[in-house]
């Protein structure tokens, strides 16, 4: 086991879902929006994302678009993210980062990631990427935007930090997704 907050040690196998459009459907500017509810408990994430067609290298000029991910209830920072993931030259910059003030676009007390569907979407300009929930606005990166078509997918991985997290015992978790919805525009 290796990564950031990697605990050594053995752990029994985990299987991940992913699945995407790559080969079948991409666009290039638009809407992209999925319905889901998430898994409830740490130790994987899932995730709604974009993929350059192809492929994200060092010199190539697509971005990975992370619309949400999402950690599980009672993650110290709140549990989801929303990232642009891309390369410049060599290196690999990342922008975005933990949505702040998570709480304040749940509908009430006992709504919840894990307990309601909400919908997650992200605006992608040739400037802008605007993610939002429910239709609020969560973050706004500018600059270095993907310019090539990408291709959405939807995720329930357990990487190999997060494997010490969860309890076999606690197994399977799921994400359930009703709906995936792109729109293209014109640049």
């Amino acid at each position: 086991v290796r990564g950031r907050d990697a605990t050594p040690g053995r752990y029994a196998y985990r299987l991940s879902g992913h699945i995407g459009t790559q080969g079948a459907f991409s666009f290039r500017y638009g809407f992209a929006a999925a319905r889901v509810k998430f898994h409830r408990l740490r130790g994987q994430h899932g995730a709604f994302w974009m993929q350059p067609v192809d492929g994200m290298y060092p010199g190539g000029i697509g971005s990975e678009i992370d619309v949400v991910e999402y950690f599980g209830d009672h993650h110290p920072q709140g549990g989801l993210a929303t990232f642009m993931h891309r390369y410049d030259g060599k290196r690999r910059v990342t922008s975005g980062g933990w949505i702040p003030d998570q709480a304040s676009f749940l509908s009430s007390r006992r709504d919840g990631w894990s307990k309601n569907y909400h919908v997650f979407s992200v605006e992608w300009t040739p400037r802008t990427l605007v993610f939002r929930i429910d239709g609020k606005e969560t973050a706004r990166v500018r600059g270095g935007n993907s310019d090539v078509r990408q291709f959405p997918i939807l995720s329930l991985i357990a990487a190999d930090y997060e494997i010490p997290k969860i309890k076999e015992r606690h197994l399977p978790q799921h994400m359930y997704v009703d709906w995936v919805r792109v729109w293209e525009t014109s640049p």
